[in-house]
């Protein structure tokens, strides 16, 4: 038996006198006796005295040389090398929560195996972390019931999974100690990060003992993995993650009703791309087909209402490019005004257009278009030779130089504005220079605004530096482009691909499952449309790929000490002495 305290043996010196006292011999009294008592005291005494009986018959001598014993001993501090689990103290269950876990796998799902085996690993002081797109910890810490209490209530998300994350957060729950790691998933891993291998290595070097269960199975699924949502028309991307071709029906309905549908077939292991027209408002598109994965089959949809935006044209010229982009647009309400009449008075338009006006605006017109921007109407102005002379430098977001001329049009910010819009060359424009908080979206050679947007509290202001006279601009498809971009951005019509959003996407973690959702005072479409967690035909090599995979040890040797339980014998063994003392009498 192994001590901590070597020098604590010295304490068994005490036994020394110990035996001492109990080998001293008594001197005899000398008395005067008769012979027949003296012979009868002698042979008691004889009796008495024989150390060898005495050691062996008196129970006190051995109730005190066991205190000694036990005392010396506890000073020494002995302890015992005794095996010792550190996974039968703490695990750490760490359940993928992902929605590729919501395959259908014989009479239920990925999930519901995942946490059946989640019950058998229980033991000790357990903690559950579920494995989404950002770790959630269910438990820490908890007991038997409440693992099983957890266990019960957690369901999969409509989410990408991180398992890597997750192990690491496994790692922070342990803190100093170790314990069992059983990671439990079908390991369809959508993140080239996500990496559980490297994370258990890592922990198992740490003293863990880390499992993987592999839950996964080979199924069929077709799933939409994409989809590309326009004002016109919305592109759908189905995936065949199958060994044979499929057909199918897809159906768009709104309110419950179709309102279109389309037979498809994929081919195996391929992608189809299938358009439908764009409906206003809220609708579904889904796949009219059964397989293991019903959650990709259904995607949502939200679209603005169809409603006009009313812009008011202040110009002088009838007839123009302009006009006829405006009065084309079939989500545009428009009027013109003609100066010096403009009624400025009466301005309740989405947008306020100034363009080719041959007339000063009298600065009571100039206020009330002021005020009006102040109260959310967004301002275009046009450029125009004589710009300057027009009266509207305290509204203008630049800063008007002088004409100058030949130049190529770089398109410097690509924005909503701007995207698939080429404006080339102009023959002339105007040198300017952008004001404070002003942004340059396209610029002239010598870097002067040609197209500029000032965002205010209520509204903005945008500067079109492109002379339409003196360019071949208006000329392209790209002109009724931007001038229709340019009106949603400036109404804050919303970005068809703004209320259509993916499940994990920044700003939208906290929503878990597909659907429409009031979000910031908007209706918000959320869906899966991930191809790699809708894959869940293929198998994961994650097990090939670690080679020396196998469950790690925590049986470990502990120092079991025994200064204590020997100190407890030993006030034991000190209560039976005094309770002895008492029943002989000597006390």
């Amino acid at each position: 038996m192994p001590f901590s305290n070597l020098l604590g043996l010295y304490a068994l010196l005490s036994l020394v006198p110990f035996i001492i006292m109990y080998l001293i011999r008594s001197r005899p009294i000398e008395k005067i006796i008769p012979s027949l008592m003296f012979f009868l005291k002698e042979q008691k005494k004889a009796k008495h005295h024989a150390f060898f009986r005495r050691l062996v018959q008196n129970l006190l001598f051995y109730l005190q040389l066991a205190i000694l014993l036990l005392l010396s001993f506890a000073v020494a501090e002995p302890y015992l090398k005794i095996p010792h689990d550190e996974a039968a103290t703490n695990t750490v269950i760490i359940i993928d929560g992902s929605a590729s876990m919501q395959a259908l796998s014989g009479g239920s799902t990925r999930f519901q195996k995942a946490v059946e085996a989640a019950v058998a690993q229980l033991s000790g002081k357990v903690s559950i972390i579920l494995a989404t797109d950002v770790p959630q910890v269910m438990l820490h810490q908890g007991s038997n019931r409440e693992a099983r209490s957890v266990l019960s209530s957690i369901r999969a998300a409509d989410s990408s999974t991180s398992i890597e994350p997750a192990m690491f957060q496994a790692d922070a729950l342990l803190g100093e100690e170790k314990g069992k790691i059983v990671v439990i998933s079908d390991f369809v891993t959508t993140d080239e990060r996500d990496q559980p291998i490297k994370a258990e290595r890592i922990l198992a070097a740490k003293g863990n003992s880390v499992q993987f269960v592999n839950i996964g199975d080979k199924a069929s699924n077709l799933g939409i993995v994409d989809m590309d949502v326009g004002r016109k028309e919305t592109m759908i991307t189905l995936k065949n993650a199958d060994t044979k071709k499929a057909s199918l029906k897809l159906v768009a309905k709104q309110s419950g009703a179709v309102i279109g549908a389309k037979d498809v077939e994929v081919l195996p292991n391929s992608l189809e791309f299938v358009s439908f027209a764009t409906p206003p408002g809220e609708s579904t598109i889904e796949i009219d087909a059964k397989d293991s994965l019903p959650l990709d089959n259904l995607v949502y949809l939200v679209t603005p209402e169809k409603s006009k935006t009313s812009v008011l044209l202040i110009t002088n010229e009838r007839g123009s490019y302009l006009e006829y982009a405006l009065s084309a647009s079939d989500r545009i309400n428009l009027e013109i005004r003609n100066p010096p009449v403009t009624k400025a008075y009466d301005l309740h338009h989405d947008i306020i257009i100034i363009s080719n006006i041959k007339e000063v605006i009298i600065p009571p017109d100039v206020l009330d278009i002021q005020k009006a921007v102040e109260n959310g109407t967004s301002l275009i102005i046009a450029a125009q030779p004589n710009l300057n002379d027009r009266n509207l430098n305290s509204l203008l977001p630049v800063r008007i130089l002088e004409r100058s001329g030949h130049t190529s049009v770089s398109i410097d910010v690509v924005n909503e504005i701007t995207k698939n819009v080429e404006i080339g060359d102009v023959k002339q424009h105007l040198a300017a220079q952008a004001l404070n908080s002003t942004i340059t979206l396209a610029t002239a050679n010598d870097q002067s605004p040609i197209l500029a947007l000032q965002q205010g509290k209520a509204a903005s202001i945008f500067y079109y530096g492109v002379i339409d006279s003196e360019s071949d601009f208006p000329k392209t498809h790209y002109y009724p482009l931007f001038w229709d971009n340019l009106i949603s951005v400036l109404t804050q019509k919303e970005d068809i691909t703004g209320l259509n959003r993916r499940i994990g996407d920044a700003g939208f973690l906290e929503y878990p499952k597909q659907g429409i959702y009031d979000i910031g005072g908007k209706r918000i479409a959320l869906n899966l449309l991930n191809e790699k967690e809708s894959t869940i035909t293929s198998e994961t090599d994650i097990f090939s790929r670690h080679e020396d995979f196998q469950v790690r040890s925590t049986i470990s040797r502990q120092n079991y000490e025994l200064a204590v339980p020997l100190l407890l014998a030993a006030l034991a063994f000190l209560f039976l002495e005094i309770i002895y003392i008492k029943w002989r009498g000597d006390a």
